[in-house]
């Protein structure tokens, strides 16, 4: 989840800047097990996530644009995920691995670097979240109301669509762009990237993080949990249908059609469900974490059991915008074969 996290030496810190507990006892936290685990884990994951991920993504980009057959509205919804997938990896898993690793935090390098960096991160990973959304209820749509998609759901309808909800969500979390700025404590002299007021501080931490988790896990995960639904009982139904129909020697053309069809709904699903799973744990983490742990000091064994389960919820979340190449290979016939014509560097699919 984009959020700001209450850890301050937690990964997500080092993107924000903005923490408000600190383990009371002063002792060494590496000197603590489950500290130097999550950091273990993170300097182990975070290089493997980067590499799958952009592999992924810029292959996921490369084989919707030669796939110019069959259904090439949905194709506009997975590039678009795939762009946004991209923005989070970098914005997010890139900074947080220079600071992790050379312990230097980009986004304290200009005034520019820092309200962008944080308006991208943050932005992004809703905006991806509701392209799935969208690609969801409208593959739900396809298999409702197979006649009328095409009419409702036109190319164009589809690109005004995805282009409204990137302006959308850019403007919700502009704020981020004038809140942000290089600040220096009291008595220090050198800059760091952070909230700029007080007012501002309370307006992040008191309304605009229940507006984020309303829009980043509330709704899309009702959406997605509905639009599953659909999918899941029209998935049942057509399988049993494709048995009848093989029993009645139906053409083999016409059940090759309903296969394909099939296809893109158990990717669908399974990209959905592998949001939902992945995503949910950050989102109640934070939640926990907020009303455990903000405002107050905590033991050194406590603040860094609460390091460790935030570094592998975070882990897991942002994961999410790196797996989806694998599901598409996985669960779409289609989409394997044309990444083995990219990889043999065969020719567009007709």
């Amino acid at each position: 989840m984009d959020v700001v996290s209450v850890f301050p030496d937690s990964q997500n810190d080092s993107i924000t800047g903005e923490y408000s507990t600190r383990p009371s006892e002063e002792i060494p936290l590496d000197s603590i097990p489950l500290y130097n685990i999550a950091n273990y884990l993170f300097s182990i994951c975070c290089p493997i996530i980067i590499f799958l991920g952009l592999f992924g993504n810029v292959m996921t980009i490369v084989i919707m644009h030669r796939m110019t057959s069959g259904d090439t509205v949905i194709n506009y919804y997975f590039t678009a995920m795939a762009v946004m997938d991209l923005i989070v990896l970098f914005f997010s898993f890139f900074t947080e691995w220079v600071f992790f690793t050379f312990h230097y935090r980009l986004q304290d390098s200009s005034s520019v670097a820092c309200k962008l960096i944080i308006w991208m991160y943050t932005g992004s990973g809703t905006v991806s979240c509701w392209y799935l959304v969208c690609l969801t209820l409208h593959r739900a749509m396809s298999v409702v109301w197979p006649h009328r998609v095409n009419v409702l759901c036109s190319r164009r309808a589809v690109l005004g669509l995805i282009t409204g909800i990137g302006l959308f969500f850019a403007a919700l979390y502009a704020h981020y762009l004038f809140g942000m700025d290089l600040v220096s404590s009291d008595g220090d002299t050198s800059y760091r990237c952070s909230m700029k007021a007080g007012n501002y501080i309370s307006f992040v931490s008191g309304v605009f993080t229940y507006i984020e988790l309303t829009i980043y896990s509330v709704l899309p995960f009702l959406c997605l949990v509905l639009g599953n639904c659909v999918l899941v009982r029209k998935l049942f139904h057509s399988v049993k249908d494709i048995r009848e129909k093989l029993n009645q020697g139906n053409s083999e053309q016409i059940l090759a059609r309903q296969r394909t069809a099939n296809s893109v709904t158990v990717t669908v699903i399974v990209v959905s469900i592998a949001f939902i799973v992945l995503t949910l744990p950050v989102s109640i983490n934070y939640i926990l974490s907020y009303f455990a742990y903000e405002y107050r000091e905590v033991s050194g064994y406590e603040y860094a059991k609460a390091h460790l389960t935030y570094t592998v919820c975070y882990l897991l979340a942002d994961s999410n915008s790196a797996i989806n190449f694998y599901l598409y290979c996985l669960t779409g016939r289609r989409f394997r074969e044309e990444f083995f014509r990219v990889i043999r560097c065969g020719r567009v699919t007709k």
